[in-house]
């Protein structure tokens, strides 16, 4: 693939440019050990808390009412935000990435996470002014694996399809990628710094 010849290039935030899987595994699973459930993070990354939370408890036959699972994502959201200001870091090599990439193309994330805490930890990382725009779970009314958020990218910037590129390390977020017909990268099996490697050296990846 030719990076150069793409014109967009957008980004998942959990996962991809903040390594904050293991921050929010670690919230899920505070808040839920009222009801012992048990849960590999990987099965609901990529999603909405409340999409989340709704897997979940239907998976583990529970019922629960819509106003505790409302205060269960509240309660999971607090518990992110304190862990975002102790023990947030960026993925490995996403900092040279976007350095390198800045330049020359219109950089957006695409999350389904919340602004709040998209937006806070963008800053803390010093990675808020990278990016034309942020998209989150608030901006449409289908997360991923739904591919509305990344058409609704398309459609701000006026391009077509093949003018972008996903990065993306979910199941769920490669699954709406695949839905919005756009190429997309696994950061899982391609790191950033190999790819800014592979650039450097022969040109595209």
């Amino acid at each position: 693939m030719n990076i150069n010849e793409k014109k967009l290039l957008i980004f998942d935030y959990d996962g991809t440019i903040a390594d904050t899987n293991l921050l929010h595994e670690k919230a899920f699973s505070e808040v839920l050990a009222f009801k012992n459930i048990s849960f590999e993070y990987k099965n609901i990354a990529g999603l909405k808390t409340i999409d989340a939370i709704n897997n979940l408890i239907l998976k583990n036959k529970i019922h629960l009412k819509s106003d505790i699972i409302n205060k269960l994502v509240i309660k999971k959201q607090k518990i992110f935000r304190d862990k975002i200001d102790k023990e947030i870091k960026p993925i490995e090599g996403v900092v040279d990435f976007l350095d390198w990439a800045k330049p020359k193309f219109n950089l957006f994330v695409a999350s389904s996470g919340s602004k709040k805490n998209v937006y806070k930890g963008l800053k803390i990382l010093g990675l808020l002014n990278y990016f034309q725009n942020i998209f989150c779970s608030e901006d449409v009314n289908l997360t991923k694996p739904s591919p509305e958020i990344f058409l609704k990218v398309l459609s701000i910037n006026q391009m077509k399809v093949e003018d972008a590129l996903i990065f993306e390390d979910s199941e769920k977020g490669i699954e709406a990628a695949i839905n919005a017909n756009i190429n997309y990268i696994d950061i899982r099996k391609n790191s950033f710094n190999s790819m800014l490697f592979k650039i450097k050296k022969y040109g595209n990846l």
